[in-house]
């Protein structure tokens, strides 16, 4: 694996190269870092992405994926910053780590598809931006270590098809929402008692 850099304090897209040190965009061998200090923003739009890992480690950065994939190898490590999906963006595959970070939707379903969340995350989603589950949804704690929770004070989490979430819970706030996508839709929790 070699780690690649973001090197545009100004920010900008994903998918170019010179945004990059080494001058190529992450792939699916590479370890992708956005640490650089600064406010600045980052946009995928391209249909495919890809990265073994992708760490985002700057309190002023946000990182959007927008009706794109990012199909991960390895970890998402969210140790501060922002990192957002919107217009029907979807992570595939890989582990959520937050350590820090915040992960959210908006402008638009994002889709978790066949993750793993290692961390307590919480969500207040848009209600105009549901998070989607595809492909099951395992939850561990901290470091992988013990069960995981999602606290879903607002928002919706959709089920697509039949799923199952493995290894935690999931907590209603007040405006939660659990929610299936279409009517033949069901979902368990054999780990958790759902």
């Amino acid at each position: 694996m070699s780690t690649i850099s973001w090197i545009n304090v100004a920010g900008g897209d994903w998918n170019v190269g010179a945004n990059w040190s080494g001058g190529a965009v992450p792939t699916a061998a590479d370890d992708a870092v956005i640490a650089l200090p600064g406010t600045y923003d980052i946009l995928s739009q391209d249909a495919s992405n890809a990265a073994h890992s992708v760490t985002l480690n700057d309190p002023d950065a946000n990182l959007e994926f927008n009706i794109s994939t990012l199909a991960l190898g390895g970890p998402l490590l969210l140790d501060a910053g922002t990192f957002s999906l919107s217009g029907a963006g979807t992570i595939a595959g890989g582990t959520i780590d937050l350590a820090g970070g915040t992960f959210t939707t908006s402008f638009g379903a994002g889709t978790l598809s066949a993750v793993t969340i290692a961390a307590a995350l919480t969500l207040d989603l848009p209600f105009f931006a549901p998070l989607s589950i595809d492909g099951g949804l395992a939850l561990k704690g901290a470091g992988g270590i013990g069960p995981g929770t999602i606290d879903l004070l607002g928002g919706s989490l959709d089920f697509t098809n039949t799923q199952t979430v493995s290894g935690g819970a999931i907590v209603l706030g007040q405006a939660g929402v659990l929610a299936p996508t279409w009517a033949a839709s069901a979902w368990s929790s054999p780990d958790s008692g759902f």
